[in-house]
């Protein structure tokens, strides 16, 4: 189907003749519309099955929505869609088309086809939409361009070439275009074709765009909201794009041998692309010079990837990108910088990824988490940094930043502690002298480092490249937190090297500044660091300048202080120790101190004998630099002192003559033991001997760890104790007392000898005894006999006793505690002696008392032999209950009311119930008594009386009494007047809700029923319902005999008088309207009704009546 328009016009014609009689529908040459007859040939209208042939000639208006085969519109013919929808079903490519020969008018319709667009006269588009519904391959063709205002893509067939061959032809749109479905460009053999934006155009719908050239017209805008657009021509935009968050995709054309092999980019640099992404197997792309961009300069809101083919910069053009810049080198992807700029200016983390392409310009003014390297990037001009990091760790990833341009100038200001390179950063230096900054930070940091290196070459340095980057020491209490690595390639640089660093950071406290080096090592912790390169300008205020070593590698350096080595010293407490130290790199004074800071000097030396030591101690070593003086941070050295061995000797004590003792203790593991006494003549091995001096004797122990060889000494004297003497007799202060008249005794001795005095009391020696001269203790209760020696360390001295008599008390008895209630009496019964005295002032054994309040009463007897005794009894007074009961109540007749009693634990009415709370139902005023007895088993009584009401009648009277017309003021009273609330009802209706026991109404009717219900706050009232005689009255009637409002007031004493006062009639059948015999004329009468209320009484009701003939 790829030109088809004359085959396809020739293919109709036949189609129409072969299939006229059932197929074919054609208009005839006037003007009107489709539904009409009149339009079409034969008069029939064309239905759904139909193919419709609009005329030479022919002007047909569509209006109502229409369902026919296909359409074919002639040269002269034209349709009219308006705002009507016509849908073509056809379903292969041979029918449910638009051929388009003549004119077309879409205006706001729509237009649904499953077949071809062919397009070879003028479309009108409007503002109308036309639905690509096809589920075969359609097409847009024809020799005209089609201009469509809404273009819809809903063919979703992707199988071979189906779905749209969207243009063969240039195709232009003004309004959205939404793909649901394929679409094919069809560039081979029509690689001109384009596509044109020349309205407001909004991209959208499940699929993707696939187009050749691309033109955005001036005054155009163009949306692609998230869309992805793959470009297979050239892009060039003359009016607005809003990139939303979409991609053009540049793309090779796997078909087409006429796309071009060089595409160009022709967009503003004010209107950026959001991702744009290069995927061409073979040629290039590059960003054009055009009216809109005099510059070729070009914006990117996110991704610039090149993952095939070629970007070529082709000149000093600016490429702007906010998100990640990618070259997939791997892939066959090139980023041809020419002499061009990359500025990376995103607000969040961007990946850097050249490849192998290099990259000319580059400048980072990244305002968030800067940027990452996702492979080794190359700059061969110049690089600076305006905002934001380089990382160049990239998780395990650890890639390089270089700048081949051997140019010191090739790094641009800019850089800050905030915009550095944390990683790996390589510089090409010329021959001669030049100053070259490396500005970088360690990596693995928590937080960003920014420690710069500089080097300075002097004129006898050759070329060569130098790659720098710091790493992070994790080490405790390290010489630093990170160390440096610089390799030179190509030979080494001559000159000085400028390390900066952080003291307060990146050292530990107590790293003394003035007394550091840039030192080598092999690789970082915990590798010795012990060749200091020679220091032209000392480490001060976090700079430090040291010339360039002769030998690079192994290419790790740390800055930090020498190392010193020192010794172990191990002694026994009491004696000294000699310390010494040894260091590597530089020279200096070794200097001793007793603190890791401040303190005292000790000594000045390699060597140093400590005083006397008698637990572990530490020193510190410092040294001190040859030149500044200044000190590193102490090295501390701490001395084990070993302990003296415990020695285990008993206290200095005597010993009774003819006795043994043991002088030591238990044996100690890994000790050895030597004993020697004064006089001598005593000596043993054992850790604990035992002894028998005749006279005071002094023993001497030496005792040895074995392990360290630490001895200790200790001497014990032993001296003879004399035995105990038994004194000459025993006393007491008192005797022959009463039981309970005396509390405590004092016993003594007289004469005798001991270190304690004991006393016994069942016989002398037995049991534990007491122990003290003129000893108090608790008065026996019984004659007891107590025995008196004295003791020593050497035994204890025969006895002397004395008898102590206590006469017996008798044992008074109150009788048991007692509880009672209040105001009640006890009798309370004494025992246990032969005479009684109650704190009552009763004599006698047996008592009655009334209490009114919880006592205690004190019972004294006396014996015989004169001794007494007391004893007590508690009476415990427990009041009465506060008896409560329901405050007295009303209830009506019939009702129930519920008592409840409380202040106890049981009750009992005299109805007989047991229960705190009962219901009486009593047919008139009683009253109820309970008792209300406590926990404690107190009772008390107490009544309440329930009030039965008598009940309430109502009576309701009307005002009349008797008729009352229609429309008449009548009043209801209803009595008592002094009860709360009264409701007034018509026919069960509320009329009035009120504390007024009267209403006025003029709205009754014949038949009503009014009805009263009253609230009495109290027994409630019947209702009562009043039936008044209502006689409807009309203010006009109708005497025409029909039947309808013939007579005026029948029923009651009617007089009816004209306005001269004349009496035209008077009964009570009704007024017809006549006067004799004679009907009077139409006008205004008026009428007198005399009523009678239920007592007799008459009243009179005046009124005008309209009699209407």
């Amino acid at each position: 189907m790829k030109n088809i328009g004359g085959l396809f016009c020739f293919a109709f014609f036949l189609l129409l003749t072969t299939h006229v009689s059932a197929t074919t529908r054609s208009s005839l040459a006037v003007t009107g519309s489709w539904s009409s007859s009149a339009s079409w040939s034969g008069g029939i209208l064309p239905v759904a099955d139909d193919t419709v042939y609009i005329v030479n000639g022919a002007n047909i208006t569509l209006d109502q929505v229409a369902t026919v085969k296909a359409i074919l519109i002639n040269t002269g013919g034209t349709l009219n869609i308006g705002s009507q929808t016509l849908t073509l079903t056809g379903v292969n490519d041979s029918i449910g088309n638009v051929s388009l020969y003549g004119t077309l008018n879409l205006n706001t319709g729509i237009i649904n086809l499953t077949g071809i667009w062919n397009n070879s006269g003028t479309f009108n588009c409007g503002s109308g939409t036309v639905n690509f519904d096809g589920g075969f391959e359609q097409a847009i063709e024809g020799s005209s361009v089609s201009t469509f205002f809404n273009l819809h893509n809903n063919n979703p067939n992707t199988t071979g070439t189906n779905g749209i061959s969207s243009h063969p032809v240039s195709v232009t749109i003004k309004g959205n275009f939404i793909q649901n479905g394929q679409f094919h460009r069809n560039s081979n053999g029509n690689p001109d074709a384009t596509v044109i934006f020349d309205g407001n155009t909004t991209l959208s719908g499940a699929y993707s765009y696939f187009l050749n050239h691309v033109i955005i017209n001036a005054g155009a805008t163009l949306n692609a909201g998230s869309k992805t657009i793959y470009l297979y021509g050239n892009w060039t935009n003359n009016g607005t794009f809003l990139c939303g968050t979409g991609t053009l995709r540049i793309s090779q054309d796997t078909y087409s041998s006429a796309q071009p092999n060089a595409q160009y980019v022709n967009q503003p640099m004010t209107q950026p692309f959001y991702n744009l992404y290069i995927s061409k197997s073979t040629g290039s792309i590059q960003p054009g010079i055009y009216a809109g961009n005099a510059t070729g300069n070009l914006t990117v809101n996110n991704d610039f990837t090149v993952n095939n083919g070629t970007w070529n910069v082709n000149g000093t053009k600016n490429l702007t990108v906010l998100g990640d810049f990618v070259v997939n080198s791997s892939g066959g992807g090139v980023f041809s910088a020419s002499t061009g700029n990359v500025y990376l200016t995103g607000g969040s983390l961007q990946i850097l990824s050249p490849g192998t392409s290099t990259l000319y310009n580059l400048q980072i003014t990244n305002s968030g988490a800067g940027i990452i390297l996702g492979s080794n990037a190359t700059i061969s001009n110049t690089l600076q940094l305006v905002t934001g990091m380089v990382k160049t760790l990239n998780g395990t990833n650890f890639y390089e930043l270089y700048l081949s341009n051997n140019s010191p100038s090739a790094l641009l200001a800019g850089y800050t502690s905030t915009n550095f390179i944390q990683g790996k950063f390589r510089r090409a230096l010329t021959a001669g002298a030049g100053t070259y900054v490396f500005p970088i930070g360690p990596v693995h940091m928590v937080s960003n480092a920014y420690r710069p290196v500089t080097l300075n070459q002097t004129a006898s340095g050759g070329a060569t490249d130098v790659l720098l980057y710091e790493d992070t020491i994790t080490a405790a209490n390290y010489k630093a937190n990170w160390w440096l690595y610089m390799q030179p390639t190509g030979g080494n640089p001559t000159g000085t090297i400028t390390n900066l660093y952080n003291l307060a950071t990146d050292f530990p406290a107590g790293t003394i500044e003035c007394s550091m080096s840039l030192i080598r090592g092999a690789v970082p912790p915990p590798a010795a660091w012990v060749t200091p390169l020679a220091t032209t300008t000392g480490a001060s205020s976090g700079s430090i300048t040291t010339a360039c070593p002769g030998v690079y590698a192994p290419f790790a350096y740390i800055i930090g202080e020498p190392i010193l080595t020192t010794n172990a010293a191990t002694i026994c407490s009491g004696n000294t120790a000699s310390l010494s130290t040894t260091w590597s790199g530089g020279s200096g004074t070794i200097r001793w101190y007793d603190a890791a800071s401040g303190g005292t000097l000790l000594y000045s030396g390699t060597n140093y004998t400590t005083t006397a030591l008698t637990a572990n101690t530490t020193f510190y070593a410092t040294i001190a630099n040859a030149f500044t003086g200044c000190e590193t941070h102490r090295t501390p050295l701490t001395v084990t002192v070993n302990a003296l061995p415990t020695t285990s000797v008993i206290a200095n004590t005597g010993v009774c003559a003819g006795n043994s003792i043991a002088l030591g203790g238990a044996s100690v593991a890994g000790n050895t033991y030597s004993w020697t006494s004064n006089p001598v003549g005593f000596t043993s091995a054992s850790s604990n001997p035992t002894v028998s001096p005749a006279a005071t004797t002094t023993y001497y122990l030496t005792q040895n760890i074995t392990a360290t060889g630490c001895t200790n000494s200790a001497q014990v004297i032993i001296s003879i104790d004399p035995l105990p003497v038994a004194p000459t007799a025993a006393l007491v202060d008192q005797n022959n007392f009463c039981s309970e008249n005396v509390d405590s005794i004092t016993l003594s001795a007289a004469n005798g000898s001991g270190t304690t005095l004991n006393w016994y009391t069942s016989s002398c020696g037995s049991g534990s005894p007491m122990a003290g001269n003129n000893l108090t203790i608790a008065a026996p209760s019984s004659t007891t006999t107590f025995y008196a020696a004295w003791e020593n360390g050497c035994g204890v001295s025969t006895c002397q006793s004395i008898i102590v008599t206590v006469l017996p008390s008798p044992a008074a008895n109150a009788g048991n505690d007692v509880t009672i209630c209040e105001s009640s009496a006890v009798t309370l019964n004494g025992s246990g002696g032969s005479m009684y005295s109650w704190s009552t002032s009763q004599t006698t054994a047996s008592i009655t008392f009334t209490a009114t309040a919880t006592d205690t009463l004190v019972l004294t007897v006396a014996g015989v032999n004169g001794c007494t005794d007391t004893d007590t009894a508690i009476v415990t007074v427990n009041t009465l209950p506060v008896a409560i009961a329901s405050p007295d109540t009303s209830i009506c007749p019939e009702e129930q009311a519920t008592l409840t009693a409380s202040g106890g634990s049981t009750y009992s009415w005299d109805t007989g119930a047991s229960t705190a709370s009962i219901v009486a139902e009593p047919t008139s005023t009683t009253i109820y008594s309970v008792t209300v007895t406590n926990a404690n088993g107190c009772s008390a009584v107490t009544s309440t009386q329930v009030i039965v009401l008598e009940p309430i009648e109502i009576f309701v009277t009307s005002n009349p009494s008797g008729t009352i017309l229609t429309g008449q003021l009548a009043t209801f009273m209803a009595t008592p007047d002094s009860l709360q609330h009264y409701n007034f009802y018509i026919n069960g209706g509320l009329a009035q809700s009120s504390s007024s026991n009267m209403w006025t109404t003029n709205d009754l009717l014949p038949g009503d029923v009014v009805t009263v219900s009253v609230e009495t706050g109290g027994c409630p009232a019947d209702d009562r319902d009043i039936n008044p005689n209502v006689i409807e009255f009309y203010n006009s009637f109708t005497p025409n005999r029909d039947g309808l409002n013939d007579v005026f007031l029948q029923g009651v004493d009617l007089t009816i008088v004209n306005r001269w006062g004349q009496e035209l009639y008077h009964g009570n059948e009704g007024w017809d309207g006549s006067f004799g015999d004679d009907s009077v004329s139409q006008g205004t009468y008026f009428f007198i009704v005399k009523l009678l209320d239920e007592n007799g009484i008459e009243s009179e009701v005046k009124g005008s009546v309209t009699l209407i003939r």
